[in-house]
């Protein structure tokens, strides 16, 4: 990724397509991908209402892939303060991908 810093009082990262853009401090472990939750043509909140109720079945050795349209800011406070770790990534045609695990795997 590129550089950082603030405007307007907003952190902010430069990235490339396709690099890590966020993720929980968790190192991400092999893909063992159990559940797909397409957001893409979902307003929100359906894609975080979606999310956080599949995550309460997710199995300590399963992992869920968000796809969207846009970064799930409001997401990621949820998946720490609920013991989970992320990964996301932006894809070339702007929409992202977060890949989502238990800190415990």
């Amino acid at each position: 990724s590129g550089p950082a810093g603030r405007l307007a009082g907003q952190d902010w990262r430069l990235v490339r397509v396709g690099d890590p853009i966020s993720g929980s401090a968790s190192t991400m472990p092999t893909p063992r991908i159990s559940r797909t939750i397409d957001g893409r043509a979902l307003e929100p909140p359906e894609p975080l209402v979606l999310t956080l109720d599949a995550l309460e079945t997710l199995g300590a050795h399963e992992q869920l892939l968000l796809l969207l349209d846009r970064e799930p800011l409001p997401l990621y406070h949820a998946l720490e303060s609920g013991g989970h770790a992320w990964q996301s990534r932006r894809g070339a045609d702007g929409s992202f991908e977060v890949l989502i695990w238990r800190k415990s795997d």
